[in-house]
């Protein structure tokens, strides 16, 4: 079995996918990422903390800092459901 996530193929494939590799562009997996709807109180500070293994920084120490890590925190969630996009696809689970 392997480790390596389903990206689900190119979203805009130019080539046929046997001739497909990870340097031709955007992934499926990519695509579901960016269109994946993510509210504005999301995700919830305990969920952030989980994603991220860390504390939130102090906005008001670092507001940089602070900003990195909530967007890191939102594209892993949207990560998550791109993810689930691609096992539903299948007919499966994430």
């Amino acid at each position: 079995m392997s480790d390596r996530i389903d990206n689900g193929g190119p979203a805009f494939p130019a080539c046929n996918e046997a001739n497909y590799n990870d340097t031709m562009g955007m992934t499926l997996r990519d695509w579901f990422a960016g269109q994946a709807s993510v509210g504005v109180d999301e995700p919830h500070p305990d969920v952030a903390k989980a994603l991220m293994r860390s504390e939130i920084p102090n906005w008001a120490d670092d507001p940089i800092a602070a900003t990195f890590w909530w967007a890191e925190a939102e594209a892993k969630l949207r990560y998550i459901r791109a993810d689930a996009m691609i096992a539903a696809r299948k007919g499966g689970a994430a």
